[in-house]
């Protein structure tokens, strides 16, 4: 239809459509209502100050009974960065330009919801309604990355959870899916690396260590002298106050047994009972055997003494072939040894199946002499000893041990072998070949430029350009820029049955691969220990003849500790304060060699940076020291300075 144009006021009643042939188009006029009508129905009406779509009685200044389509934004008046953003598939929810909700079809499942799809400091919070331990319900913290639950507002942990956590079974250490901890009914489990460690099961009414039956040793530190307990899975052993156990229960030190009331009722057949009474005796009682008194003369049915008190027999001046009657004892005490001896063990009441232990206390005078052969009844036996054979040092008190087992009517013996130095309580194991102490006056006595080797070796080392000695601290101070470093004889070829290099020693902040020791020179290939570049990592390196290397990150920067290094062919393990600290595959070994220029403090390339820092003890082998014989040289030193 069409109007002339009108000028001022008109009055007008409803407009119907002239060109709609059914005449139920128009615009429908009310008392502050508009509607728009088609087909006889109002579609869209104003009413008042409001606008209604699908409805003539609009709630709101926008009321649509009916579906919206938009082809983006739907926009906050004055605030166009808050919106609502709508394109193929995905909805966008943005306030102030931070995208809050972020929801997609991908075009494959998964799909997803995305929070904070822009990356902003933005937390999501979901609130309770105060009950449990309040608001907020779950928070997740985007500065930190974190997430709170449970009244949790300011997580401190990734994962911070103010109260009990359910789960149905397993807890996995990520990307390492056989060591977990597992839940069960009544149990749980811990296991790592497939193996399972320990196991707690209410139902069966037991704590279990190793509860898969793996070689897993058990270890129980204590905080003087390092191992507590140790039990030892590949031999069924177990050892108080040691990690090395040779027997079912090996016990360093005393045994305390608490009084007996009155005498035990009798044992089973094949069981016996150890124990004391108020009288302070201890006793024994088996099912063949009644109540003994292990301490009186002759007691225990033996033949003997069966004193705790064990006596000794003294052998002056031995030399060559020498007679041990082991009818009344089995330790013998060596005074003014005049030559290289062989001990023979006479009198041994040993049976096929049985072993028994003999022991030398060897005083040595200013020449040392050797254990040559060990013979028991006339007969030489097999002997092999502990590490490599081992050398006497002068002026000590040396300890030789032999195990001797009776295998088919024939012997086999075991032997090791330990020096005291003169003037100082530290042992020295055997098979050292380099032992400088610092803190003992009979290797370094405050002046000279000379640092006396306590091994039997003879190694004596020279200060070179004054490195100062510290009485108080006992230690050497090297500046790292005066060339200050030390050399030693030559020597130090054979490494073939192990290496074990120990240091007391503060590497400083990190000089550019400073030696603590570097042997090279003549036809023999280099060995090197000291610091990986600048880091915090040390290193050990054998030439023979291209290098190989083996690392682990144990230095302590500008602080003393004491580092031990082991070889065995097939192994090197690292150890600070007597502990181990790593483990590597190693199998390669120095060639047997004279090494003529060797160094401590000091590397033989130029480039390198000199040692800056303190040394107080330095010692060399050429076995592998066990781990509490390690333990036994850290705890010494520990006390001394301080570890």
């Amino acid at each position: 239809m069409s109007y002339k144009y009108s000028r001022g006021p008109v009055v007008q009643g409803d407009i119907k459509g002239a060109d709609d042939a059914q005449r139920d188009t128009g615009i429908n006029f009310e008392d502050d209502y508009i509607g728009f009508e088609t087909s006889g129905s109002a579609t869209m009406v104003v009413s008042g100050s409001k606008v209604g779509i699908g409805t003539t009685t609009p709630d709101y200044e926008l009321h649509v009974a009916g579906d919206i389509g938009v082809d983006h934004y739907i926009r906050h008046n004055g605030d166009g960065n808050t919106h609502i953003n709508f394109t193929d598939d995905k909805i966008v929810l943005k306030a102030g330009n931070k995208a809050m909700v972020t929801m997609e079809e991908k075009g494959s499942a998964p799909h997803e919801i995305t929070l904070n799809d822009g990356g902003n400091n933005i937390d999501f919070v979901v609130k309770g309604n105060g009950s449990n331990a309040g608001n907020p319900l779950f928070a997740c913290d985007a500065s930190t990355g974190r997430v709170g639950i449970n009244g949790v507002g300011s997580p401190a942990y990734e994962l911070d959870v103010a109260g009990d956590i359910g789960l149905s079974e397993f807890i996995y250490h990520k990307g390492d899916e056989d060591t977990f901890i597992k839940f069960g009914d009544n149990a749980i489990t811990l296991k790592a690396g497939g193996k399972s460690m320990f196991k707690a099961s209410a139902s069966v009414g037991s704590i279990f260590v190793n509860n898969g039956g793996h070689d897993i040793d058990f270890v129980v530190r204590n905080a003087v002298t390092g191992t507590l307990l140790h039990t030892d899975a590949g031999n069924s052993r177990v050892g108080i106050g040691t990690a090395s156990p040779i027997a079912e229960l090996d016990v360093a030190g005393k045994i305390a047994i608490t009084a007996e009331s009155s005498t035990p009722s009798q044992p089973s057949d094949g069981q016996g009972y150890l124990y004391s009474k108020s009288d302070g005796k201890i006793y024994w009682r088996s099912h063949d055997l009644s109540e003994t008194d292990l301490t009186a003369t002759g007691g225990g049915g033996g033949g003997g003494s069966a004193s705790l008190i064990v006596g000794f027999n003294t052998i002056n001046g031995a030399s060559g072939d020498v007679d041990h009657d082991c009818s009344t004892n089995q330790t013998f005490y060596h005074n003014q040894i005049s030559g290289a001896f062989s001990p023979n063990f006479t009198n041994l009441s040993i049976s096929n199946g049985q072993a028994t232990v003999t022991k030398l206390v060897l005083d040595q005078g200013a020449t040392p002499h050797v254990i040559n052969n060990v013979s028991v009844g006339g007969t030489e036996s097999l002997l092999v000893w502990e590490g490599s054979r081992p050398n006497a040092a002068a002026n000590s008190i040396s300890f030789a041990k032999f195990e001797i087992l009776k295998i088919s009517n024939n012997y086999s013996v075991i032997g090791s072998f330990s020096s005291t130095v003169a003037g100082g309580p530290v042992t020295i194991p055997s098979n050292a070949l380099l032992f400088l102490d610092a803190s003992n006056s009979d290797s370094y006595n405050g002046s000279g430029t000379t640092w006396t080797d306590l091994s039997s070796e003879g190694n004596n080392a020279t200060l070179v350009n004054s490195p100062s000695f510290s009485s108080p601290d006992k230690w050497f101070e090297f500046t790292g820029n005066s060339s200050q470093h030390i050399t030693l004889p030559t020597g130090f070829a054979d490494f073939t049955s192990g290496a074990t290099f120990f240091f007391v020693a503060n590497l400083g902040v990190g000089n550019h691969w400073e030696r603590l020791l570097d042997f090279s020179g003549g036809s023999s290939t280099p060995i090197n220990v000291g610091r990986n570049a600048s880091s915090t990592t040390m290193t050990l390196e054998y030439y023979n003849p291209s290098k190989t290397a083996t690392s682990s990150n144990i230095i302590q920067n500008d602080t003393l500790a004491n580092y031990v290094i082991t070889t065995d062919g097939s192994n090197a393990k690292f150890y600070r304060n007597g502990s181990l600290i790593t483990t590597n595959s190693f199998t390669r070994t120095p060639d047997n060699n004279d090494r003529t220029q060797n160094y401590i403090a000091r590397s033989r390339a130029g480039g390198d940076a000199y040692y800056e820092g303190q040394i107080a003890v330095v010692g060399i082998f050429n076995r592998t020291l066990s781990e509490s014989e390690i333990t036994d040289l850290y705890d010494y030193y520990d006390v001394i300075y301080n570890l």
